[in-house]
């Protein structure tokens, strides 16, 4: 009866970094999705103001149906911050990652969308 020999092969060091590198960046991309939805979610969100009436010398709370533009101003830079970060990691990893590209401009869609109407 013959021996077999197994030869196992060697691990390729640079190979493996490379996908974990990639797997990184895809978690990074989709925990900064993840973030976007919310900040566009708390964009539509009733926002709580609270002012001081001098008149009755008292802290008053007003419930508006959504955040004033002084509010959205930096959740619309959060976004459009977020939204670069993910295309920009996008755009290193362009080579054979079309599904997170694909991802990333369907949310700029749908924000873009949400935004105008």
């Amino acid at each position: 009866m013959a021996r077999r020999v197994v030869v196992a092969k060697a691990a390729n060091p640079v190979a493996d970094g490379l996908q974990a590198r990639r797997q990184r960046r895809r978690k990074l991309v989709e925990d900064l999705q993840g973030q976007i939805d919310d900040l566009v979610r708390i964009q539509g969100e009733p926002y709580r103001v609270v002012a001081y009436n001098h008149r009755e010398d008292k802290w008053v709370e007003h419930l508006l149906p959504r955040p004033d533009a002084k509010a959205l101003q930096p959740l619309s830079i959060a976004i459009g911050i977020r939204v670069g970060e993910v295309l920009q990691i996008i755009g290193f990893d362009q080579k054979g990652n079309g599904a997170a590209r694909a991802a990333v401009i369907e949310l700029v869609d749908r924000l873009r969308t949400e935004a105008t109407g």
